[in-house]
């Protein structure tokens, strides 16, 4: 096998490597930051921020836009309740007793389908109001499965682009050795 050819060989082989290692890397220091805590290396971020500190310093015109990925879920639920007070007024005076006995039977049935009306409006309420909890619940179910589904999707990219990185790696060192394994079969 002639030099070059060899050359050739470790030559792909040590970029598929370099691409492999950015690949794993890149998707090492994402799931860092999406999951871990802290920095990764204090140190390394401190020289970092410095260089970018230098380089913002010198070169003040070059920006970098940043991408913010953002999950949320919300719920609310409003409650209202109604009081009505009621005032009753005595008896005039001069009635007698049966007609003071149909004023308080006309009073305790005016009552009585007041507090009627009262509940079915108090039914009413609270079977909307249980209705409204349920939609909420639902909602809630929906927003933390669509949550589940980022998370899952999140991790799954990284995992992609470091199964990516190894696989390059792996490419890389083969082609790295072939020329060392020609070599040892050559007379």
């Amino acid at each position: 096998m002639s030099d070059l050819c060899a050359l050739g060989f470790v030559s792909v082989g040590t970029l598929l490597n370099i691409a492999g290692l950015w690949c794993a890397g890149r998707a090492f220091v994402h799931a860092w930051r999406a999951y871990g805590r802290g920095p990764l290396l204090p140190w390394l971020r401190a020289a970092s921020e410095g260089v970018v500190a230098l380089g913002r310093r010198l070169a003040p015109w070059i920006k970098r836009d940043a991408t913010v990925h953002t999950a949320t879920a919300s719920a609310s639920l409003k409650v209202s309740v109604s009081v009505r007070p009621v005032v009753r007024r005595a008896f005039p005076a001069g009635l007698t007793d049966s007609e003071r006995i149909d004023r308080l039977v006309q009073t305790v049935e005016g009552i009585y389908s007041e507090l009627t009306e009262d509940r079915a409006m108090a039914d009413q309420q609270h079977s909307t109001l249980h209705r409204r909890i349920d939609e909420v619940a639902a909602g809630l179910r929906d927003e933390s499965r669509r949550l589940e589904h980022l998370s899952k999707e999140a991790v799954s990219q990284d995992v992609r682009l470091q199964l990516a990185g190894l696989l390059l790696i792996g490419l890389g060192t083969v082609l790295a050795t072939v020329p060392t394994i020609l070599g040892l079969l050559a007379p």
